[in-house]
């Protein structure tokens, strides 16, 4: 939590950079025309910004991920979906030892 100042500036000046890349980007290559050739260098070109962005998006999510914390909603989901995996995983070992042993 106490990274969190850190972290939003640091997706905002990651957002500023990924910005001048993709204009960098687009100057360079200039797409011109439809057709499987010019697609390709789109999927190529929005792929580069997509990777050059997964900083931005992995600090978002952490960001997320930090807020729901404090959200007591989801510690109660949380600890629901808990004992339920337990509960379901135990019902299955004994379903299946049921049906090794007596059928």
């Amino acid at each position: 939590m106490s990274k969190l100042p850190e972290t939003l500036l640091e997706s905002k000046e990651l957002l500023a950079v990924l910005k001048e890349r993709y204009a960098e980007r687009k100057k360079g290559k200039v797409i011109k025309g439809i057709g499987p050739i010019a697609t390709s260098r789109r999927i190529l070109l929005l792929g580069g910004l997509l990777w050059d962005s997964r900083d931005v998006i992995d600090a978002a999510s952490n960001i997320y991920a930090l807020l729901d914390l404090f959200n007591p909603i989801f510690w109660i989901v949380m600890s629901v979906s808990c004992v339920l995996s337990v509960l379901f995983s135990f019902g299955y070992c004994v379903l299946g030892l049921g049906h090794y042993f007596f059928f």
